[in-house]
């Protein structure tokens, strides 16, 4: 049955179509009110046992009231579970609406705008088929220990305002932000049982960032353009290689970039070829599409949510992370090196055809000891066990030969004595002197 919107003045329809009258009488009927649909107001009935006959015969019905005293008894059911369900949709969108305007971690970001850009931004992260911890993982939710729970391919997200933040067009502007636009920091974050590469240790966080910008904090997730994207691998160790990239390089605007992560090591990198260089521990040969799973928002750190209170265990420096990514120092630089790019006098940041640069300048000489050191170190690691053994075998050989040698210098000395004692004696007239024995 279709139902027409219709006006309501002083509890009577105002409209001519029939369908219109039945649906009014029977949901006002099924309310049980007095007032106008909608207006839901218990109202008092009387009961009259024997209304007067009189009465009856002068009272004048509307037409569209006879017509739905007829048809009342067959239709008063399904009008009834119509208002029902009608009533049932109407708490349903509420409370969606209220579900989206909710901040449950208290940043000044709706909930749902920060699960919508998590969503629009999603890099495309390709894995190593021959990882040794196979996918990211997701963790137990609600226990204050980091304990994966399955390595079932998780991303977890943060979407957060940077430092300083940008509210209006009155307020200071962050670097890279337009006068009068807003700036929204994201993170995405591939977590691992274990780091399996060298110098392996349990726990493993790991992250990609993306600056994105807009009119207002406002706008809607569509308007959301991403101006800079930032990749850590190693980050803030000798070894890093982290590096920052122009949205529009990667051309990665309105979606996320494909990210390769190193096998064992899980740094990410823009161009699979990134991986070489650095302290060459980076592999990211036979990488595939990981299929897209889980994206759980971690929420703040002061206020995590989906019960990622396992952001805070001391077994790693997740929250350190949770930080920006995208410091006045290094939008400072990038934008120092796009107009150098433009201008033709730049040689390494943001280069013609190059779209990414380091973010921090390396310690070459430190990474190129590392990097002719790394047969030697993967030599260390295969050969502890033969080094203990060898020691163990030294030192028991070592203990044997002290106590030999102990027993022969005890002895030579016990000769020495008694030939000291009959020189003396000798010397003074032939009188032999009494010996004295040293221990062996």
């Amino acid at each position: 049955m279709d139902f027409l919107a219709v006006i309501v003045v002083d509890g009577q329809p105002m409209g001519s179509a029939w369908a219109t009258c039945v649906f009014l009488s029977q949901v006002r009927a099924a309310a049980d009110v007095s007032a106008p649909v909608g207006y839901f107001r218990p109202r008092a009935r009387t009961i009259r046992s024997n209304p007067p006959q009189a009465e009856t015969r002068h009272k004048k019905t509307s037409g569209c009231e006879r017509l739905t005293s007829v048809i009342s008894k067959r239709t008063s059911l399904r009008c009834r579970g119509l208002l029902l369900a009608m009533v049932f949709l109407f708490v349903a969108a509420g409370a969606q609406a209220q579900q989206a305007k909710a901040d449950l971690d208290r940043d000044g970001i709706p909930d749902g705008l920060e699960q919508a850009l998590l969503q629009k931004f999603r890099p495309s992260f390709m894995i190593s088929a021959a990882d040794c911890d196979s996918l990211p993982a997701e963790f137990v939710p609600g226990r204050k220990s980091a304990v994966a729970r399955e390595r079932n391919g998780t991303i977890y997200g943060q979407v957060f305002v940077p430092v300083p933040p940008v509210q209006s067009a009155n307020a200071p502007n962050a670097p890279g932000a337009s006068p009068g636009e807003a700036l929204l920091e994201i993170h995405y974050y591939d977590l691992w049982a274990r780091d399996c590469g060298r110098m392996s240790h349990n726990l493993d966080a790991e992250h990609v960032a993306v600056l994105v910008r807009a009119g207002s904090l406002s706008s809607d997730h569509d308007a959301w353009k991403a101006v800079y994207w930032y990749a850590a691998a190693h980050e803030n160790t000798v070894c890093d290689r982290s590096r920052i990239a122009r949205a529009a390089g990667l051309k990665a605007e309105d979606h996320g970039p494909a990210i390769w992560i190193s096998a064992g090591k899980h740094g990410a990198f823009f161009h699979p070829e990134d991986c070489n260089g650095g302290c060459g521990q980076d592999r990211c040969a036979s990488a595939v599409a990981l299929p897209p799973g889980k994206l759980i928002n971690l929420g703040e750190p002061h206020a995590p949510l989906n019960g990622a209170v396992w952001i805070a265990s001391g077994k790693w420096n997740l929250t350190d992370k949770m930080q920006t990514s995208f410091t006045p120092a290094l939008l400072g630089q990038a934008r120092f090196a796009e107009a150098g790019s433009s201008a033709g006098r730049s040689k390494d940041l943001f280069a013609a055809g190059v779209d990414s640069m380091l973010a921090r300048q390396p310690n070459s000489s430190m990474q190129a000891v590392i990097l002719a050191s790394g047969s030697t170190l993967d030599g260390m690691d295969t050969s502890d066990d033969k080094t203990a053994a060898a020691v163990a075998i030294g030192a028991k050989h070592t203990g044997h030969a002290l106590g030999a040698t102990d027993g022969k210098v005890r002895g030579s000395l016990s000769r020495a004595s008694r030939a000291v004692v009959h020189w003396f004696g000798r010397m003074a007239g032939g009188h032999k002197a009494k010996e004295t024995n040293l221990p062996e």
